[in-house]
């Protein structure tokens, strides 16, 4: 078994020249096991204080605001240019090699934003070091409800849709991926396993494999077209 991102299943077939596989017929999905929703963290000392502020600083200083992402072609780098893009902002996205250098220089002011995974950097929002100001989902986060939702729906909205999948080889029996889709879904109900899915703010969705395959098939599109719309060309 295999526990795949999105940037494995999805995006590296649009930004790999010789990927080596290919995530929609190499694998066959178990299940969608959750999704990892981002959020737009600001400095929590710093001048904004909600997405609005940031907004009307791009505006009055086109190409000097800087909002940094985890890695180049990840979900959150391409929501990011798409939303920079139906808006009609100039802004800088910096790339950098994972959440703990990016925060640090958020906190350290040399950046004015950041995009993280809502787990990765928790622990400085609530220590108030940073200030969530928008959750990149539709649903709220109980714990920080001042954290505005966005909208799927709306082209103008910045939204991450993020997962996580459990997927086997091509050609590995149905009634295999029945019973281990079985297990998943029982494990999901362990008091441990729910405990540290509310500490990292992740949620459980637990797909049917057909439902799934389907879902992720579409997944892969719609990367494609922001990928083609970036302009990132393949590595």
């Amino acid at each position: 078994m295999f526990l795949a991102s999105d940037n494995t299943l999805n995006i590296n077939h649009w930004l790999l020249k010789d990927p080596r596989y290919d995530g929609d017929k190499d694998f066959t999905p178990i299940t969608v096991l959750n999704t990892y929703p981002h959020w737009l963290i600001v400095n929590g000392q710093g001048p904004y204080k909600q997405l609005n502020d940031l907004v009307q600083a791009i505006r009055a200083k086109p190409g000097r605001v800087s909002i940094s992402v985890n890695t180049i072609g990840s979900a959150a780098y391409l929501a990011l240019d798409n939303w920079r893009r139906e808006n009609g902002l100039n802004f800088e996205i910096v790339p950098y090699r994972g959440s703990p250098p990016a925060v640090a220089d958020l906190i350290g002011g040399h950046i004015d934003a950041h995009v993280d995974v809502v787990g990765s950097s928790v622990a400085h929002a609530r220590s108030g070091r940073v200030l969530p100001v928008v959750v990149l989902q539709t649903s709220p986060l109980k714990e920080f409800p001042k954290a505005v939702p966005q909208s799927d729906l709306d082209p103008k909205a910045l939204h991450v849709q993020s997962n996580l999948s459990v997927v086997v080889r091509s050609g590995t029996p149905q009634p295999i991926i029945d019973r281990i889709y079985d297990v998943l879904k029982a494990g999901a109900r362990d008091e441990d396993f729910t405990k540290t899915m509310q500490l990292l703010s992740l949620d459980t969705v637990l797909l049917e494999p057909a439902k799934a395959k389907e879902f992720l098939l579409q997944e892969t599109r719609r990367y494609g077209a922001l990928v083609d719309k970036s302009g990132l060309e393949k590595q």
